[in-house]
């Protein structure tokens, strides 16, 4: 996900060290947050995906009006497609907002898959206390993929839990492992956090290299 001019530009770097790994990435971004240029969203969008985040970072998406709701989805959807002249199938809430309401407005702005259910999260955004939906796999939600967010988030584990990046790669390759035979690993990462500072980059291509490992043949 990202969420910040200073996240977009982070992006590339991180886009380029995973083109050394064969490693593809869906990046979830926002279209009014800030200045999104075409040839960024091209080039993120090569060997890889480029998915809805929302208009605006707004932290009361859920609560909108459907009608609203419905055409912030669309004008986000339609202006990614704009920019990467790709079709934009996916869509993740900003702080993984989840819920029926939400589910249905992203049906009906023609998404064909939402990403914003955690599996587990130490404190959830909206009710200060740990929670999740708890799905390891995807599941058809009122005709919509839901590609649930599997393993905690950086932020939850960076800004919550006080994990060092290096910790932070040691527990998600332990995730990871727990899950293997039983579910889908899902990674939230955002580049505007530590781990896509220079000077954690080595910490990212460990993950890399595990997900390289983990891809079937």
């Amino acid at each position: 996900d990202v969420d910040s001019e200073r996240g977009l530009k982070r992006a590339l770097r991180l886009k380029e060290l995973e083109e050394k790994y064969n490693v593809e990435s869906t990046w979830f971004l926002l279209t009014d947050e800030y200045r999104l240029g075409k040839e960024t969203a091209s080039r993120l969008a090569e060997n890889g995906e480029v998915a809805s985040h929302g208009d605006m970072h707004d932290g009361r998406f859920q609560s909108l009006d459907s009608e609203i709701l419905i055409e912030r989805l669309r004008r986000s959807r339609k202006k990614l497609e704009g920019l990467t002249e790709c079709e934009v199938m996916g869509f993740r809430a900003p702080l993984l907002q989840y819920g029926m309401n939400m589910i249905k407005a992203v049906k009906e702005a023609c998404f064909t898959y939402d990403s914003s259910m955690p599996t587990w999260e130490p404190v959830r955004p909206s009710t200060m206390k740990p929670g999740g939906v708890e799905l390891t796999n995807v599941v058809r939600v009122h005709g919509i993929l839901e590609v649930p967010v599997t393993i905690t988030q950086d932020h939850q584990m960076l800004r919550i839990l006080k994990l060092s990046p290096k910790q932070v790669v040691q527990e998600w390759k332990r995730l990871a492992c727990e899950l293997s035979g039983v579910g889908i690993c899902i990674f939230l990462i955002h580049p505007d956090y530590e781990l896509a500072s220079r000077e954690n980059l080595a910490y990212y291509e460990e993950l890399l290299r595990m997900a390289k490992d983990m891809s079937p043949m």
